[in-house]
């Protein structure tokens, strides 16, 4: 079973997917730093070819995982962009959105590891904009995170119910 969780740069994919994969005995696979192994750069590294390029190497990651096997994967802010990607985390998964207050992202992540973010940290809101409906188009389930709270045990818990009536679950959000 494969949760994927996507939503905007700092909102805690990484941070809370870990910890959600831990309690629920599942493997956690961080999308970015899977990209960077399969091409041997930094992701700034990558986006200095273009945003295009990144995508490219995004999806490809993204669909190299394999989908027989227990994993939570933490996906980058902007997977979303991608129609495949969507496509692909739907079929052969549960999207898991996590949602917090953008002032609140804006105010505590560090912009310099945020390739889009880097030289105009203001251009998150437009970013935010941009990608909102994306996100709400691939959601399965929606969480929200505020003031960094998130309560793991909560959520793994709703994700093991979710694995356990998969199919009821699939069919009713068709």
């Amino acid at each position: 079973m494969l949760f994927f969780i996507v939503g905007m740069t700092g909102v805690g994919k990484s941070t809370h997917g870990k910890k959600v994969a831990k309690k629920m005995g599942y493997s956690f696979i961080d999308l970015d730093a899977l990209i960077e192994m399969r091409n041997r750069m930094r992701l700034c590294e990558i986006f200095d070819y273009g945003e295009s390029i990144f995508r490219l190497a995004e999806t490809k990651a993204l669909m190299s995982i394999k989908t027989d096997s227990n994993h939570i994967v933490a996906t980058g802010g902007g997977v979303v962009e991608v129609a495949d990607n969507i496509k692909y985390m739907k079929e052969n998964g549960v999207v898991v959105l996590l949602k917090r207050p953008i002032q609140e992202i804006y105010d505590t992540i560090s912009f310099n590891y945020r390739p889009l973010l880097r030289d105009n940290p203001n251009i998150l809101w437009d970013i935010y904009e941009k990608r909102k409906p994306m996100y709400e188009q691939a959601a399965d389930i929606v969480f929200e995170v505020e003031h960094g709270f998130f309560d793991v045990d909560l959520i793994a818990d709703k994700l093991l119910e979710i694995e356990s009536n998969i199919s009821e679950f699939k069919a009713g959000i068709k």
